[in-house]
């Protein structure tokens, strides 16, 4: 989820928190926002190392130690200890902690429904979950929010803000009821393609919940699909680039399959796949959940093998994170990692 919208996320929990009375003995509902917002937003700090090592951030350093629930007490503690002594309100620490620990969970739970993956156990297990109901930028999950947030602050009552968070809720109910129905298809597209499906994924897509990536892994092979579970390709109200990306996403009975092949061609395959098992390429290894081959190319000094994750891919968009393991053709044995 973007940064902003859990900044939101956490300004409303502080706000549907709000004790009934508000006084002396409570912080303002000033600094109960400004906490909140700040609190939520804490985790993704964590970008800050893409800035060492672009790889080692996607593999292994984004969502990790920060978003962890075993570490989240100490976080919480950690943050409101400052904002009290910043704010000189030390008495409201108590206050102050809680709601770190509501923005802080929040930030957590709204990552862990996208398809990225959180490591939720960090740092004593480095799994990362993923229940994958949500597009990573969803308009309109974060609308809810804006909406739900600003009529309680309007009207200096929480119960519209409460409201907000309780229909966000409600829509993220809905789009767990559509990759149910996503799945349901995959599984049926299984059998009438006859293939030999080892594992089935069903990936929330930009612009609308009804948006969903079939991906059917089958050995080596995968086969990928973009589902409209709407049924509908055309929408002349909206601007034309936008338009030509959403005409991919098709009806269950006019799905379009793509194939992948996760070591190349047949002739290939073998020297792709030594290169893909070479160990200065662990880290991203680490980090593909989808891999498959994308493209090689070749210069005077070295050849490069190129992989892409089919979790980042869009119709009409060149992919996220394609990486590629390079062999020095004047010394076999000098191996490198770049970033296509």
């Amino acid at each position: 989820m973007d940064t902003i919208t859990h900044a939101l996320i956490g300004a409303s929990l502080a706000h549907a928190s709000q004790p009934r009375k508000v006084s002396g003995h409570h912080l303002k509902l000033s600094h109960r926002i400004s906490l909140g917002a700040l609190a939520a937003a804490f985790p993704d700090i964590d970008y800050a190392t893409y800035l060492i090592d672009p790889l080692s951030f996607i593999s292994d350093w984004h969502r990790a130690e920060t978003h962890s629930f075993l570490l989240l007490p100490f976080w919480a503690i950690l943050l409101a200890l400052l904002f009290t002594y910043i704010t000189h309100q030390k008495t409201y620490l108590k206050e102050a902690f809680i709601i770190c620990s509501l923005s802080l969970g929040s930030h957590i739970f709204a990552d862990l429904i996208t398809s990225w993956g959180t490591q939720i156990y960090a740092p004593v297990i480095d799994t990362r979950y993923a229940i994958g109901t949500t597009f990573v930028i969803d308009p309109y999950f974060s609308a809810i929010i804006i909406l739900g947030l600003l009529i309680g602050l309007i009207r200096r009552n929480p119960v519209a803000t409460r409201t907000g968070i309780a229909c966000l809720l409600l829509y993220i109910s809905f789009q767990a009821t559509l990759k149910m129905q996503a799945s349901n298809i995959a599984r049926q597209q299984v059998v009438i393609n006859n293939w030999n499906a080892s594992d089935i994924y069903t990936l929330p897509q930009p612009f609308s919940p009804f948006h969903w990536k079939i991906v059917i892994a089958s050995g080596e092979h995968y086969y990928m699909s973009y589902l409209n579970l709407m049924g509908r390709t055309h929408y002349p109200f909206l601007p034309e680039a936008i338009a030509i990306l959403i005409q991919h996403y098709r009806p269950e009975n006019s799905l379009n399959w793509q194939r992948f092949n996760r070591y190349g061609n047949i002739t290939e395959s073998k020297h792709i796949q030594s290169a893909w098992n070479h160990s200065a390429f662990s880290r991203y290894r680490l980090f593909a959940q989808l891999p498959a081959y994308y493209t090689s190319s070749q210069t005077t000094n070295e050849k490069c093998n190129w992989f892409v994750d089919l979790r980042y891919t869009l119709p009409e968009l060149k992919p996220s994170f394609v990486y590629g393991i390079c062999q020095n053709l004047n010394d076999i044995s000098n191996w490198t990692v770049k970033s296509y």
